[in-house]
């Protein structure tokens, strides 16, 4: 009598197979199901268990695809079935009459399901879609040599799964990553009317290998990891190949969405299994790759051939636009443009028109003109407007401020009533224009002559944009298309300097999700490399630049990395089968997809993801003169001075102990209750 019997008659039933449901669910939450990262850790257990037969999951175990997301692999399918004319109408129409024949034959195969929606032949669409699937096959780390290692200490390989697939198939699939051997056996739910889900699957595998100890690898918590306990077989969890929730976020968006987060795992697979890795090629390469790709779609349109990425933020753009432009029938011109947030708001006077540029520099605490009053010296500010403490009138309320002191937020009125004055205006027109002429200088020394181009940037306000924009029409005679991932607290009178379009959010029509997203982005996407600090003109009358050295807060080893590995997922992008390449060409509604994995990773990071990143640093301001890190935990100092405002909030409650975390929250929730009761009449 086995276990299952026993337990069957001492309950008073002889379900059994509801019984072993009942029973590897109750022991699966007891955690007998083991948990490994990684191949080697599958075969340590292997070697202390000793057993005959090694089952093995073949779908994000064995192998993946290059595309996540069942349903995206479908769609492909359906598509590339119809495109072959093996269906008279669509891809969509396919993929529908598909559902509806496997709705009425759940226990079918792919071939009984394209004969059930109407194909002729049926078995050429199975042929097909076999073809896909080794082309979309990739196979696990290591999975070749770990399987090889089993066969060699005498146990039975089993690839056992669930899919709909005829074991025909899956054997072209396995040998295509090359993990079939001429001994290995083969179980598959469709030949055998039975599914690990429901935990028949193993009763036949048991029946296969009767009195021989079996242990099952699986990525499903269910069914491969509380359904085969059930049936006295060991098993291993091995969740690495699935998708991580960023991962998901894009594969919801489609088969677009689905090809990159199928590059993204890829890259993540390949790379050291940590939590920074997880967050560079999750969020940081998906929404870059997203974001290139869509450049590329708008400059399409637009039939424009030429880019320019701006410094800094769009130096990882501009990499992945490289990538990802390679296999294009008419490569395009890119090129890296270094900018000074300084200079470029003083050629505003100029390419702006004055008064527009006192207006937009005016226009909120953060706008160019009040930026920094409340932290560089007096002197500074004059002089980033081309301006010195000779030009003040004597006895002015400005004349008497030091030049060694910030001039203060509270005084920006009195400094725009000084740039207002005529003589003043005069002077700063003759220093905006020379810097205009700076940066034409600069444009012909990277061929930006003539043409339209497009500019390229991370964006937010724009008003940098605006002037770049401005002096790149005087220029080439044609406005540029200027492409951001995303603006926030946009001005009316910018707008009508730029031809903009933005990816994610405009601060409008699709607003920002959550205020720390900027944050987020800026975070992960600073380089900390070296900054223009001015234009020197030489006797030649051509232009040198002069750079500011990197920042070695910013520019760290683990930043370079992370921007390393975000990178690798446009490459491998960049790879995928040429005739999936036209999914790519449409990604607008991948703007909302990658807005979404930046605000999951900052408003609700894991533990590991803040322990690994919480270090990071981050300018505060342009010129990197302020430095902070992200995250820092929450200590009673903070409490006593009311200090618990933090860059990174969740990461920096994730980092604190446990009674930190309590107080926190408990003084968030009653400041919320305050300002709820506040609102109420």
């Amino acid at each position: 009598m086995d276990v299952l019997q026993f337990c069957a008659q001492a309950l008073g039933t002889r379900d059994q197979r509801h019984l072993g449901a009942r029973v590897a669910a109750q022991r699966y939450r007891l955690g007998l199901a083991r948990e490994a990262g990684s191949w080697s850790e599958i075969l340590d257990h292997i070697d202390r268990v000793n057993p005959d037969v090694v089952s093995v999951d073949i779908f994000d175990t064995v192998l993946h695809r290059s595309i996540v997301g069942d349903h995206n692999v479908e769609v492909a399918i359906c598509d590339a079935v119809a495109a072959a004319g093996l269906w008279p109408d669509d891809g969509p129409s396919l993929l529908e009459a598909r559902h509806t024949a496997r709705a009425a034959n759940p226990d079918g195969n792919a071939r009984d399901w394209f004969a059930g929606a109407g194909l002729e032949d049926p078995a050429g669409a199975l042929a097909l879609e076999a073809q896909l699937e080794c082309e979309f096959a990739q196979p696990m780390p290591g999975i070749v040599e770990s399987l090889g290692a089993i066969r060699a200490r005498g146990m039975q390989v089993c690839f056992t799964s669930d899919m709909h697939l005829p074991a025909a198939v899956i054997s072209q699939i396995l040998s295509a990553v090359g993990a079939l051997h001429e001994n290995d056996d083969l179980v598959v739910s469709c030949d055998q009317a039975a599914t690990k889900a429901d935990g028949r699957l193993f009763a036949v595998l048991l029946q296969r290998y009767p009195e021989q100890e079996v242990v099952h690898v699986g990525n499903n918590k269910w069914s491969d990891g509380a359904q085969p306990i059930g049936y006295g077989i060991d098993s291993i969890f091995f969740p690495t190949a699935n998708p991580t929730r960023y991962e998901h976020t894009f594969a919801e968006q489609g088969v677009a969405g689905g090809l990159i987060a199928g590059a993204a795992r890829m890259t993540r697979l390949d790379g050291v299994r940590e939590p920074a890795l997880s967050v560079a090629t999750g969020v940081l390469g998906q929404a870059m790759a997203a974001f290139s790709l869509w450049v590329q779609a708008n400059c399409a349109h637009e039939d424009i051939r030429q880019i320019a990425f701006c410094a800094r933020d769009g130096e990882l753009p501009h990499a992945m636009t490289d990538h990802l432009q390679a296999k294009a029938s008419r490569p395009l011109t890119l090129r890296y443009v270094h900018g000074n947030r300084n200079s470029l708001l003083l050629a505003g006077a100029h390419a702006l028109g004055y008064d527009d540029w006192l207006a937009i520099g005016f226009a909120t605490p953060g706008s160019g003109l009040r930026s920094g009053l409340g932290r560089d010296s007096f002197a500074t500010t004059l002089a980033r407007l081309g301006l010195d403490e000779t030009d003040l009138v004597a006895g002015s309320d400005l004349s008497r401020r030091a030049a060694g002191e910030p001039l203060g937020r509270e005084n920006a009125p009195a400094l725009r009533s000084l740039l207002e004055e005529p003589t003043i205006r005069e002077k700063v027109l003759s220093k905006s224009k020379q810097s205009v002429d700076d940066h034409v200088a600069y444009l012909r020394t990277l061929d930006i002559n003539e043409g339209r181009w497009a500019i390229v940037d991370i964006g937010w306000r724009g008003e940098s944009a605006a002037v770049v924009s401005a002096i790149v029409e005087r220029h080439t005679g044609q406005r540029p298309l200027t492409l951001h991932f995303g603006g926030n607290g946009t001005n009316p009178i910018v707008e009508r300097h730029l031809d903009a379009r933005r990816f994610a959010f405009d601060g409008e029509a699709r607003p920002i999700p959550t205020t720390g997203i900027t944050d987020a982005i800026e975070t992960l996407s600073g380089t900390g490399k070296e900054r223009l600090a001015r234009f020197e003109r030489l006797a030649d009358g051509g232009i040198e630049l002069s750079m500011a050295p990197a920042n070695d807060d910013i520019a760290t080893p683990e930043r370079q990395a992370l921007h390393a590995a975000a990178g690798r997922v446009a490459y491998t992008l960049a790879n995928v089968a040429d005739d999936l390449h036209h999914y790519l060409a449409s990604c607008d509604s991948l703007g909302d997809a990658s807005s979404r994995v930046f605000e999951l990773f900052w408003t609700s990071p894991t533990t590991e993801e803040a322990q690994a990143l919480g270090g990071m640093h981050y300018e505060r301001d342009g010129e990197g003169r302020s430095v902070v890190p992200i995250a820092t935990p929450f200590r009673l100092k903070d409490l006593r001075r009311n200090n618990t405002i933090r860059l990174w909030g969740p990461a920096s409650r994730s980092l604190s102990s446990p009674v930190m975390r309590l107080v926190v929250d408990t003084r968030s929730a009653a400041r919320r209750a305050k300002k709820l009761r506040s609102t109420v009449p």
